[in-house]
């Protein structure tokens, strides 16, 4: 052995060359390079660096190349070759095995790793039980739920589907009322044959409801706010996505930083008391915020709202915005908890500036919305909006082309309706997760104003975690709007017009606001749909 390393240490002098890690020389600072995983089809390269406790430095970061990388031992790198090992087994391939070499460089300490895998043959589900004691299950229903566990007969024992099978078994029976339920699971594994044998046994337990409601951990907030964003009723049956959605409510209202709901015991079984601990956080938030954006170019943020605005979980906000095209001040006031218990009230009022080369318009805004809630991530809503724009230093060329077209002024009124969906983690500051929008909007007729049209809008949010705390935030929106009774047209700032095919060519187009096409000249433009 000694023989071999010494040899092994001659030859790193003249040329680079692979050696184990137990043959890697001792007391230098050696760093990582690059890792190379070979011979894996089964498990993804990345499952297996992200087991492995040796990094290299990841790609993102290679522009830091003033910084060491990532410091090399021998002794981890070669620990690191069983855990590989353990991914296998927990894939349900037992007999995989693999092996590491470290390539030495002709000079410098940055070493290149290399692990070859063998990955064996894999292990099989021969044998798969399901016991259900207790309440009896219709038969369809039944065959649904087995149906549905991941792990399958015949097919690679995989523990992660074992274990999601359990978890899905006893989510099942949670959710039906079953809150006392038991699952044991038990696996036995044949290495010669590669087989394996699955017995899960259930205990459904007695069908149970709610009881009594205890909130502990309130200081400055009162019991009741927390008890008014409980989604059930002592007596009602007992349903898992209900503590879920009382969890995911309590979140939402910036309140409480910690929540924990735990389960008690009632005056019987069937009976589960609950106990709510929270824990008080500020109730004042202050954001700023600079960004660039290619048409508004830089844009500025800054708000402050209060969570608890004179109790009650009320909430109060300002919100100043500034860019080179739009400057806002708005405020918004929400009453939980009205008009309904489940449903929502809000108060926005803004002020706003719309700077184009072509006119400027300033527009004042009253909108009430009632935001009802039939479930976590379904938010139905019904809105009324008046306006008061006022335009000025309309491009003289559009005045002498359409005279009617800019009015000095006029109001707008418009009721209308929407839905909101929502599966991000988080509504008020997401990470993960989709969203997705759908209003229409009547403005004028019965209701008045100088305008009169219907505004379409849609609008999907996707939110993607990257490293760090970086979110990848997406954003499609899509609108029309269409003056009754006229024929196709193109919206200014609330006002629809016709114009004539040939006088028609886009300068610039969005949605927030609204937007008018002409044949010559510069155009008045804003950013609207049609």
């Amino acid at each position: 052995m000694r023989l071999l390393l010494a040899a092994c240490l001659a030859l790193g002098a003249a040329t680079a060359h692979a050696v184990p890690p137990e043959a890697v020389e001792a007391g230098r600072e050696w760093q990582v390079g690059a890792i190379t995983i070979r011979g894996n089809t089964v498990v993804k390269t990345s499952d297996i660096t992200d087991a492995m406790l040796t990094k290299a430095r990841p790609w993102y970061m290679s522009w830091q190349f003033w910084k060491k990388r990532p410091a090399f031992d021998p002794v981890v790198f070669k620990d690191d070759v069983e855990r590989i090992a353990r991914v296998y087994r927990n894939t349900g391939y037992y007999h995989a095995s693999a092996t590491s070499d470290v390539v030495i460089p002709k000079e410098g300490d940055v070493v290149d790793l290399t692990v070859d895998v063998d990955e064996g043959p894999p292990t099989y589900v021969r044998q798969l039980d399901v016991e259900l004691r207790g309440a009896t299950l219709p038969d369809a229903e039944r065959d649904l739920l087995l149906a549905s566990l991941p792990l399958k007969l015949d097919q690679v024992f995989d523990q992660a589907a074992y274990a999601r099978s359990a978890t899905l078994l006893y989510a099942y029976y949670r959710e039906h009322g079953y809150a006392r339920v038991k699952v044991d699971r038990k696996a036995v594994v044949d290495y010669r044959e590669d087989t394996a044998k699955v017995t899960y046994q259930l205990e459904s337990g007695p069908s149970c409801t709610f009881g009594t409601i205890h909130v502990v951990g309130t200081q400055k907030v009162e019991p009741g706010v927390v008890e008014a964003e409980v989604t059930w009723d002592p007596g009602e049956p007992f349903r898992q996505s209900d503590l879920d959605a009382t969890q995911k409510n309590l979140a939402s209202m910036k309140l409480f930083p910690s929540v924990r709901i735990i389960e008690e015991g009632g005056p019987t079984d069937a009976v589960v008391d609950t106990k709510i601990e929270v824990s008080e956080g500020p109730f004042h938030e202050v954001q700023f915020g600079v960004g660039y954006d290619t048409e508004e170019q830089i844009r500025g943020i800054a708000a402050w709202r209060d969570y608890n605005f004179f109790g009650d979980a009320r909430q109060l906000g300002f919100t100043v915005r500034g860019s080179f095209i739009y400057r806002t001040i708005a405020a918004d006031f929400i009453q939980p908890h009205f008009p309904g218990s489940r449903d929502r009230f809000r108060l926005t009022l803004s002020e706003q500036q719309e700077d184009e080369e072509t006119f400027f318009n300033d527009r004042s805004r009253v909108s009430p919305r009632i935001e009802f809630r039939p479930s976590p991530i379904v938010t139905p809503y019904v809105f009324y909006r008046f306006e008061y724009d006022r335009l000025s230093d309309v491009n003289d060329e559009i005045k002498a082309l359409r005279p009617s077209i800019a009015p000095s002024h006029g109001l707008l009124s418009g009721l209308g309706f929407g839905v909101d969906l929502n599966t991000t983690e988080d509504p008020l500051d997401p990470h993960r997760g989709w969203t997705a929008s759908l209003s229409v909007e009547p403005v004028g007729a019965f209701l008045g104003g100088d305008f009169d049209f219907i505004r379409v809008i849609g609008e999907v949010r996707r939110y993607q975690p990257l490293v760090w705390d970086f979110v990848l935030a997406l954003r499609t929106r899509i609108g029309r709007k269409a003056r009754r009774g006229v024929e196709p047209l193109q919206p200014v700032n609330g006002r629809s017009v016709a114009l004539d095919d040939e006088r028609r060519h886009p300068v610039r187009a969005g949605l927030d606001a609204d937007s008018l096409y002409a044949g010559s000249g510069d155009g008045l433009c804003g950013r609207g749909a049609s």
